[in-house]
Parts: structure tokens; sequence; C-alpha cells
């Protein structure tokens, strides 16, 4: 069977790989990733609210005159309940 450059490179098995290496690597991608950055905290926002934040878009403005606000007039059929026959 021929080698190639990545099976000559690769372990054989993972026990080739030495407990002080995966130690080195933990290390280093905790050191990469900043692993004691603090997480932001959660904001409680609607999907128009997130919107219009994130891109300055008001999704509930009428495409049309830019003026008024859409509102729902009923809910959309589910998939299963429409008639495609």
């Amino acid at each position: 069977m021929r080698k190639t450059h990545n099976d000559s490179t690769a372990p054989k098995n993972q026990k080739q790989l030495e407990l002080a290496d995966i130690f080195r690597l933990y290390a280093l991608i905790r050191k990469l990733i900043d692993a004691d950055a603090t997480l932001p905290e959660k904001i409680n926002e609607s999907i128009s609210e997130m919107m219009l934040r994130l891109t300055g878009i008001d999704i509930s403005c009428c495409p049309k005159c830019k003026k008024g606000k859409m509102i729902r007039i009923r809910k959309l059929p589910i998939q299963d309940d429409l008639n495609l026959s």
C-alpha cells in the first residue's frame, strides 16, 4: 500500500498521541479562544426589535408606503392543511 503525505504525518492510532501533547493542545486552544472571557448579557427582545437593532430595517413597516405598520390579519395555514391536489 502506498503512503501519501497525510498518512506519514498522522499518528497510527490515538494512543500514539501522548497525554502531555493533549494538555499542551488544550492550553493552546484555551489561550486562542480566550476561555476566561465573560459572555455578553442575554437580551430579551422580539424578532422585529432584533432586526431593527442589527440591520436598521423595521420589518413591521409597510414595504409599499413605508409609513404604516403591518399587522397580522390571520395565521398562515400549516403546510399539511393545504390542499395541493
